[in-house]
């Protein structure tokens, strides 16, 4: 393993400062930020842009989630916030996941959200 002295920028190869933090990557912010983007930047805009929408959508059905095992959210109201219903990443049947979530559209046009598909089955049985 490379001693401290010879440790380097991933990004612009300078020698790090000793005086820096012993697991340091970057010489400063610019640097770790051009990397980040220089690495980003060969990924297929179309997947960016779907892990933005499922991202959202996740973080929007665990702020209706909170605490609770399971909760109703309006379906209109969920899409008002910018809930994209044609997003997901697992479908069982008439459930639909985002990550670790899941939800279903009930009758009266609500969204039933819940924590994984065995606890939200276990409430419909």
């Amino acid at each position: 393993m490379n001693s401290p002295e010879e440790k380097r920028c991933l990004y612009c190869e300078k020698l790090l400062s000793d005086k820096m933090r012993r697991d340091a990557k970057f010489c400063n912010t610019y640097c770790r930020t051009a990397f980040n983007n220089r690495r980003r930047s060969g990924v297929n805009p179309d997947i960016v842009n779907i892990d933005k929408v499922l991202h959202r959508n996740f973080e929007l059905l665990q702020n209706a989630l909170k605490n609770k095992e399971y909760a109703y959210v309006d379906r209109d109201r969920l899409r008002g916030k910018g809930f994209n219903f044609d997003y997901f990443t697992q479908a069982k049947g008439e459930f639909r996941y985002c990550y670790t979530l899941c939800y279903k559209l009930t009758d009266d046009g609500k969204i039933k959200v819940s924590r994984g598909f065995d606890s939200i089955v276990k409430k419909f049985e």
